[in-house]
């Protein structure tokens, strides 16, 4: 039977929860996935957390700031727009707390060859983005129709020169994510986040990177939409695939 277990992280005098889910059956070298949705509904909105469950391998969570049991009356998005706009650094916190709950990880020996890796959706890949870039300890990223660039959002239309989103966006990760395993799935249109700005991504990625290309998987559809042609649960799987097959490549070697 899967069970949870809520760790506490301090982050700059706040106490943030995070959960920890263990599999039914735990498989014999467990890989853990940080998943990141938002909130920390482990397994929602996609398939990739369920895959690792069932393969026998632990999957956390954390909420993103103005997330989930962190949220007020404010949508997340524009409550954390309205905070960088006052001069907060939103990133900076889910960097740090990411790094808290990898070193909860690592510390509790919940694997044994350092296989953590990262998915995000929406939101949550960028973030997963920012955790990636902050700790040399991930092993891969996964991101599905990621956010890229902060302007591109509506909430965050207004903010192109805050110095905070401009050292947010992803282009500006580059540096710490080059020519480390990321995969990037994405429709061939999405107005929500911008299709053409992750596509700018993923090529800037590419041309940094010498040895490890980012993994794309592009296909027809709206990725933020409901047209029913972006095959969402297929890139999902092609995301968990990917991901387990870098874990099983790590603790073999």
């Amino acid at each position: 039977m899967q069970s949870d277990r809520i760790v506490e992280l301090n982050i700059d005098n706040l106490v943030i929860e995070a959960v920890i889910r263990k599999p039914a059956r735990v498989c014999l070298k467990p890989a853990v996935v940080i998943a990141m949705a938002g909130a920390a509904g482990i397994g929602v909105p996609c398939l990739v957390s369920q895959i690792f469950l069932a393969a026998g391998h632990y999957v956390a969570a954390f909420d993103m700031p103005f997330h989930g049991a962190r949220g007020g009356q404010m949508p997340g998005l524009e409550a954390m727009a309205r905070a960088v706009s006052a001069g907060t650094d939103v990133y900076r916190e889910i960097r740090e707390t990411g790094r808290a709950l990898i070193d909860t990880i690592v510390e509790d020996e919940l694997v044994e060859d350092g296989a953590i890796v990262l998915h995000g959706n929406s939101r949550g890949g960028h973030a997963a983005l920012h955790i990636m870039a902050g700790d040399e300890r991930v092993l891969a990223t996964a991101i599905s129709a990621p956010v890229t660039h902060l302007p591109a959002v509506e909430e965050f239309s207004e903010l192109a020169e805050s110095v905070i989103i401009q050292g947010a966006n992803a282009n500006a990760l580059i540096p710490s994510l080059a020519d480390r395993p990321v995969f990037i799935a994405i429709g061939n249109t999405d107005p929500r986040i911008g299709e053409d700005r992750c596509l700018d991504f993923h090529a800037r990625l590419a041309a940094a990177s010498s040895h490890t290309p980012p993994f794309l998987f592009c296909a027809p559809g709206n990725s933020h939409g409901d047209d029913g042609r972006f095959p969402a649960d297929t890139g999902y799987q092609a995301a968990a695939g990917w991901l387990l097959q870098l874990v099983a490549q790590k603790v073999k070697g």
